[in-house]
């Protein structure tokens, strides 16, 4: 299947090498250390400026303002940008910025530079999201969790060398050590890494704000936001604070022995790690629930470290360790979540989370600063334990009550890219035949996550379409009136049942009782959602087989009250829908269903709820498996082999061949990409080509007739609608060189079959390869299974893991959020 409007869909990657992952790591860990190097200084800055310890504490704020604004202005650039020359240009900025700092004459001049230095020294959360994007599916989550380490170790660790080199130099040396670290760096990742294209080309402005659109429509990325500033928040009480204890009367440590407790936080860094597996295995809520009992328990020991002298100390390095271990478990739970959610919007995401961490920690440094002379070492811990009891109440709110969008089980699956609109028109539907597969046993836990695109619905926010009236048998009746629509879920009534059937509860939380799940061939419902979760009572059935016509389908689902539809291998217009009287909600797989009659459905009261999109890369790929299995014979030599034979047919080379793209959306742009990287003659036409994104994109624009006339391969991505109809006929096919190849994985009725078939069987054209058909499943006595030169796929284009994975976790979401009363992505006529 070709979903040219879909988002963007699972990529499947090599592991990347333990060398690129450490490398990856340094370069974030001494990005973010260069805001962090200030903290043990501060005693010395303030008497060496002749300022007072607040004043001095501004350092830090200022470092995080200007890393608040970066994240806010700079990180999205990450989706936008190649990133290693974006990463490598932030690098060399950054070593400037902090040689400013280094020879700033008095504090103001001060505050500018580290302000800069935060602002570009953000590359670390630009690198975070690049190695999840670098990564591959299985191992996300432990190389996040690697880099994270990295990052955390960075910060530990610059209050060290920091509090070294300023005991036995100066605190200049140490901003100087610290550019010439970045020059470095920029010129290693510039040598070793890559690069990396762009995942889009979103105008900046719209880029910007995209970022406030994720924010609003993901309540689970808000819910992280909110713990993200708790957790930052607590860790910048503990490191500003501590500064001024240990350099106290307490203790009198000077800038060296200070920078030696960072030593203490580095234990984090195996959390980072740990987390991160945790995360890949599905235990992200886990991971989260157990950092905030340890966040706020760490600060009653922590209390403990004023009272100085041994014991004091052991008390201060526990709690160190504590809580930044559950700081660090904590951000990579919320990052391992979102980043697999959210794939294609990882810079976008790294924004929202780390302003609304560096938000929390811009506070908690001010009024560190502000409170420590006055309240003391107490006070400051009484601070830190109240931000940790907020994030306590956060995620209590969470578990009591999940947003219906978020996988209940947290196996986070994905979120989107913002562009493109959506459709995914049907083809006719035929073949009848039925089989029923059942199951009333709990079924085992769905497999670990696959990453895949995921646009984000909002929730209902209009009333629910009106229940349907009790009407005649079909054919023997009048039009209904229509009940105008009522002001909320709650006051729709219940729909009259037919006589007899015991009497539903109330619509605020509806009762489901049978679900059916139609057209699983694979069987594969049960490894990518665990159905056990439905409401007790309900009933599954799930249809293995196509069930047919509009008769064989209402005579098979009339006692269905939740049918799952699998895109539109089954079609629901207005005839079928009237005739299932108790259905009260249809979930389509995918955000739109051409196939489902949904002015019908609004009449009749029946709820139509859709799921993320997900399939647009997987049919690009398959496009080119099916150009490569027409261009060297794959399937002949594959059959000629088996038989004993060897080398049947000669192939043709691809490089220095036209490719013809027609339809350059999302699908057709990945495909035209890969015939470039072939070194092939790619051209494009479509309705509404855009010539300069064309020519940008390196395809030559063209019409139809000379693309038709000149490509020795052409490939259509287009969706179904009237205007594409047949957008391929005789008069078209003839313009075709007699050994063109036609690549067809978007809609059937886009090209006119019998032409088609004509122009194989008489040799006008060199072969085609087609993934769709106009009767699916294909019937036994088609024409099409004896087609010469033809490459045969029975619609694969969607059917991969990924795709599957948002499509039944998301069905089963919408099931449970319908019956909580709390509908999900909703789709209007």
């Amino acid at each position: 299947m070709n979903d040219p409007q879909l988002g963007a869909g699972h990529v499947t990657r090599p592991a990347l090498s333990r060398g690129t992952v450490l490398l990856l790591a340094v370069v974030c860990g001494a990005a973010v250390a260069n805001i962090y190097y200030a903290q043990p200084l501060l005693p010395v800055i303030s008497k060496a400026f002749g300022v007072s310890e607040g004043a001095g504490g501004l350092v830090v704020t200022a470092s995080q303002i200007g890393y608040a604004i970066s994240l806010a202005l700079v990180v999205p650039l990450g989706d936008v940008l190649e990133r290693r020359r974006l990463v490598s240009v932030l690098l060399g900025l950054s070593a400037l910025a902090l040689l400013g700092a280094a020879v700033s004459p008095s504090i103001g001049p001060l505050y500018a530079a580290v302000a800069l230095v935060g602002v570009t020294s953000a590359v670390a959360q630009i690198v975070v999201p690049m190695a999840a994007s670098l990564a591959s599916d299985h191992e996300r989550g432990t190389v996040v969790g690697t880099v994270m380490s990295g990052l955390l170790i960075g910060i530990m660790l610059a209050r060290t060398v920091a509090g070294v080199l300023a005991q036995y130099g100066d605190w200049r040396l140490v901003f100087v050590f610290a550019a010439l670290v970045m020059v470095v760096l920029a010129v290693v990742l510039r040598l070793v890494l890559r690069a990396m294209p762009p995942s889009g080309s979103t105008p900046y402005p719209q880029l910007l704000r995209s970022v406030w659109t994720l924010v609003r429509t993901e309540s689970l990325l808000r819910r992280r936001m909110a713990l993200a500033a708790v957790g930052m928040g607590c860790f910048t009480v503990l490191w500003t604070a501590s500064s001024f204890l240990l350099a106290g009367p307490r203790y009198e440590y000077g800038p060296a022995a200070i920078g030696m407790f960072g030593l203490a936080g580095v234990v984090g860094a195996v959390a980072a790690v740990a987390a991160g597996r945790f995360a890949d295995r599905g235990r992200g809520r886990q991971v989260a629930t157990t950092g905030l009992i340890l966040l706020t328990s760490s600060w009653g020991v922590l209390a403990l470290a004023g009272t100085g002298g041994p014991g004091g100390l052991i008390a201060l390095v526990v709690g160190i360790m504590a809580l930044n271990l559950a700081q660090q478990a904590l951000l990579i739970s919320h990052q391992s979540v979102l980043y697999r959610r959210i794939p294609q919007a990882r810079s976008r995401v790294t924004t929202a989370l780390m302003v609304a961490s560096f938000a929390g920690s811009t506070v908690s440094s001010a009024l560190v600063s502000a409170l420590y002379p006055i309240v003391g070492w107490a006070g400051v811990c009484a601070l830190g334990a109240v931000i940790a009891l907020i994030g306590v109440g956060i995620w209590t709110l969470e578990l009591l009550r999940p947003s219906p969008s978020e996988p209940l089980s947290d196996l986070s699956g994905p979120l989107s890219d913002p562009s493109g609109p959506l459709s995914d028109p049907p083809g006719p539907l035929s073949d009848p035949s039925a089989r029923l597969f059942h199951s009333a046993a709990p079924f085992p836990t769905p497999r670990s996550s696959f990453p895949a695109l995921r646009r984000p619905f909002p929730t209902l926010r209009r009333p629910l379409p009106t229940p349907r009236r009790l009407r005649p048998p079909l054919g023997n009746r009048s039009p209904a009136p229509r009940r105008p629509p009522l002001p909320t879920w709650a006051s729709n009534p219940p729909r009259p049942r037919k006589a007899g059937a015991r009497a539903r509860r109330s619509q605020l939380m509806p009762e489901i009782r049978r679900v059916a799940i139609l057209d699983d061939y694979q069987q594969a419902a049960h490894q990518y959602a665990d159905w056990s979760t439905l409401p007790e009572g309900a009933r599954l059935t799930v249809f293995t087989e196509h069930l047919g016509g509009p008769d064989e389908v209402t005579a098979a689902l009339e006692p269905f009250d939740v049918i799952v539809a699998m895109r539109e291998r089954t079609a629901f217009p207005a005839g079928v829908l009237d005739r299932l009287p108790n259905l009260r909600l249809l979930v389509t797989t995918g955000p739109a269903n051409a196939a489902i009659d949904l002015a019908a459905a609004e009449r009749d009261g029946i709820l139509v709820s859709g799921t993320r999109p997900a399939g647009l890369t997987p049919t690009a790929e398959l496009t080119w498996g099916l150009i490569h299995a027409l261009t060297r014979s794959l399937p002949t030599e594959d059959a000629g082999l088996r038989r004993g034979g060897w080398q049947r047919t000669v192939g043709r080379e691809l490089h220095g061949r036209r490719l013809g793209v027609i339809g350059l959306g999302n699908v057709g742009t990945r495909v035209a990409r890969v015939g470039l990287a072939f070194g092939m003659d790619v051209v494009a036409w479509s309705a509404h080509l855009d010539p300069r994104r064309a020519t940008a994109l390196g395809v030559t624009p063209l019409g139809k007739e000379e693309l038709l006339a000149t490509s020795d391969v052409v490939t259509l991505h287009v969706p179904l609608s009237p205007r594409t109809i047949g957008l391929l006929g005789r008069e078209e096919l003839a313009l075709m060189r007699p050994d063109a190849l036609l690549i067809n994985t978007s809609r059937a009725p886009v090209v006119d079959e019998a032409a088609l078939l004509a122009a194989l069987t008489s040799g006008a054209l060199g072969g085609a390869a087609l993934d769709v058909h106009s009767a699916e499943p294909l019937p036994a006595d088609s024409p099409w299974r004896d087609a010469p030169r033809t490459v045969l796929t029975p619609h694969l284009g969607y059917v991969t893991d990924a795709t599957y994975e948002v499509f039944y976790r998301d069905a089963l979401d919408d099931v449970l959020a319908y019956a909580a009363g709390r509908p999900v992505r909703v789709l209007a006529p």
